[in-house]
């Protein structure tokens, strides 16, 4: 069966394989890391987490239609260009080091105003944040009352509670205990928990509960959620 690429919405039989292939990854089997086959578009290099987000936002949101005002942290390339063609979007890009983005900030410490965004996609970019509780408060913080954030991570069903300590500090200890170098913990699924505990509500929205498409058309991966949030 051939899978289409809703970015460049071509058509392959197969799609590239993608991810790392640290033990830590396969052992625990962290959802969202590690290799995955058929993950990215041999075309435009759109992986599978990227498909997955604009796929949930194009079929379940107006992020494409409305005047909205929308924060993208860490800009995936492909989603940043659909989403840009809203030309009602009030959009802004937030990176802490990238420089092809509107604005540069600590996500520990945003400097925007309370209640700013109907829509925040964060997508695989707690894992890589020491304090991420204070990120979390942050992200809440200015997400307005009745906003979505999505806040996707790498995360293990495995572990009851997320693996993380703050002593590994190298490249090469990260890798062999995170799974990436950058990584500073692997989510258990506590994660909700979590999220939860700096008051946010938590729906984890599961593709093989709704009938729209089938998962195997667009090379997304089954096992990954997507975990949107809410104020309460």
């Amino acid at each position: 069966m051939l899978k289409k690429c809703p970015f460049c919405e071509t058509y392959n039989k197969n799609f590239e394989s993608f991810g790392f292939d640290f033990p830590i990854l396969k052992k625990l089997n962290v959802i969202g890391g590690g290799k995955r086959e058929n993950a990215k578009c041999p075309k435009c290099f759109s992986i599978d987490r990227e498909r997955l987000i604009y796929l949930y936002l194009n079929q379940f949101t107006k992020i494409f239609t409305d005047s909205l005002d929308v924060l993208h942290i860490a800009p995936e390339k492909r989603l940043r260009e659909k989403i840009e063609l809203n030309k009602n979007i009030n959009y802004t890009t937030a990176d802490l080091y990238k420089n092809f983005v509107d604005i540069n900030f600590d996500l520990c410490n945003i400097p925007l105003e309370d209640n700013s965004f109907d829509i925040i996609i964060c997508n695989h970019v707690l894992e890589h944040i020491v304090e991420d509780k204070k990120a979390m408060k942050e992200l809440k913080r200015i997400l307005k009352p009745e906003g979505i954030a999505i806040l996707q991570v790498p995360f293990s069903r495995l572990l009851e509670k997320t693996y993380e300590n703050k002593t590994i500090l190298s490249e090469k200890e990260r890798e062999i205990h995170f799974g990436q170098n950058d990584h500073v913990r692997i989510y258990g699924i506590d994660y909700l928990r979590r999220l939860e505990n700096v008051g946010f509500i938590v729906e984890e929205f599961k593709w093989i509960e709704h009938k729209e498409f089938t998962i195997e058309d667009y090379a997304i991966n089954k096992e990954e959620p997507i975990f949107i949030v809410k104020n309460k």
